[in-house]
């Protein structure tokens, strides 16, 4: 069980090529605490990352690689 503290967000990432468009991303990273469900007590920390075309999006997958850790 991780329950999310700070996120932090990059500035999208332009990629281009004479034959691509620009795909704009963003990256996050979040720190999660550790909780133990039996005693609810702090555990550590766990980091998250994800990348997605939008900011809010981005959080969400970072949140999500956290909580698989």
């Amino acid at each position: 069980m991780a329950a999310a503290i700070t996120a932090t967000v990059a500035s999208p990432l332009a990629q281009a090529d004479a034959s691509m468009l620009i795909a704009k991303t963003y990256s996050a990273h979040v720190k999660c605490t550790r909780v133990h469900i039996k005693d609810n007590n702090g555990a550590g920390f766990v980091d998250g990352y994800g990348r997605a075309k939008t900011k809010p999006a981005a959080v969400t997958a970072a949140k999500k690689d956290a909580k698989t850790k």
